[in-house]
């Protein structure tokens, strides 16, 4: 009888692993589409939308990203709810953002002439808000590595080395590091910002240690950790964003038929121009897009406009998946040849589009 419960128990449990990861994947999924919505609303200039879009995205409590507590707080930041400003800062500085992002960023101007600014900065200077639930053993285990990137790295100024030896070594290097760093990753899960906390850079912060160790296997067109990153994806420890600027490296020859052109938006002297993937293409670009749970590509596009174009830079908001290639400056008649296969838009290029 005992070991008919037991076998029946586990039979159970078993049944329901499935059942658990779909529902898991589920509200990822739906974490993500309301930060588009909410990205959306910051395009429109409505953030009071994008506040609400927000509050139900962080209440899934399924993801907790650094970049999107960011964006809210800048949305509560322009709309006067200064309540909520101080609530998304105080998240940031538990993942371990330091109080000077706040005090030297111009774009928190509104909230530091608030009442609130002042009780925020009170309960930091008094360590009522802290950093909490960082692995510091884990971080120490990975800042190392990115060290050790670096330092190789740094070798190419010194003229008396061989280059070319130094190619194969930085390459031994890479191998090295990524070994112990996907060993770290099929043990621990991805080490995301909730994990480990964030790497910050005066007003800016990052996760540099990740995105470079990671950046330089996938160049080395090593793909061996393609599988677990994925389902650090739809685990929720991996923004679709950051797994895509990996994963293009792998796909490069069918990237533009496979999710569009990550870079649609191309400078050329000072004109932009706009690559679009064929008529045909774009429904199975937006179901594969969609299928690591992007956004479509028309609202990547809307963003990145809203980002060089539309002000989004100089508002401070930060968007993934993207960009402008700049391809610098063409004769009048190369760029004419140009003309014929991009399409020329209506915006320009100028230093503030960087």
């Amino acid at each position: 009888m005992k070991n008919t419960f037991k076998f029946f128990t586990f039979s159970v449990a078993f049944l329901l692993i499935p059942n658990l990861f779909y529902a898991q994947k589920n509200l990822v999924a739906k974490y993500w589409n309301l930060i588009n919505k909410a990205e959306l609303s910051i395009i429109q200039g409505d953030y009071p939308v994008a506040l609400l879009h927000y509050d139900s995205a962080f209440a899934l409590n399924i993801v907790k990203s650094a970049h999107d507590l960011y964006n809210a707080s800048l949305s509560a930041n322009y709309c006067e709810q200064f309540s909520k400003t101080r609530k998304y800062c105080e998240e940031l500085i538990k993942m371990g953002t330091n109080f000077d992002f706040f005090n030297k960023k111009q774009v928190y101007d509104p909230f530091r002439k608030s009442e609130y600014w002042a009780g925020f900065e009170l309960d930091y200077q008094q360590e009522k808000i802290v950093p909490v639930n960082i692995d510091k053993a884990l971080k120490e285990r990975i800042e190392p590595l990115f060290f050790l990137d670096q330092e190789i790295r740094m070798k190419r100024k010194d003229k008396s080395i061989n280059q070319e030896d130094l190619k194969i070594t930085i390459r031994s290097r890479d191998d090295s590091i990524f070994n112990i760093f996907s060993e770290i990753v099929k043990r621990y899960g991805y080490p995301s910002e909730s994990k480990i906390g964030v790497f910050q850079e005066d007003t800016s912060f990052f996760s540099v240690s990740q995105d470079i160790i990671i950046r330089h296997a996938y160049q080395n067109n090593n793909f061996s950790l393609t599988d677990r990153l994925k389902e650090c994806v739809f685990e929720g420890t991996l923004s679709p964003e950051q797994f895509m600027a990996w994963y293009m490296f792998e796909i490069e020859r069918k990237e533009k038929k496979f999710w569009g052109p990550i870079e649609p938006y191309i400078a050329v002297n000072k004109n932009i121009y706009f690559e679009s993937p064929k008529p045909e293409w774009m429904a199975s670009i937006n179901k594969n897009r969609g299928s690591l749970m992007l956004c479509s590509f028309d609202d990547m596009c809307k963003k990145i406009i809203y980002h060089y174009f539309g002000g989004g830079q100089q508002k401070g908001f930060r968007f993934r998946g993207g960009g402008l290639a700049v391809f610098g400056v063409f004769p009048i008649e190369e760029e004419a040849e140009i003309a014929k296969i991009l399409t020329k838009t209506i915006y320009t290029y100028s230093a503030d589009s960087k």
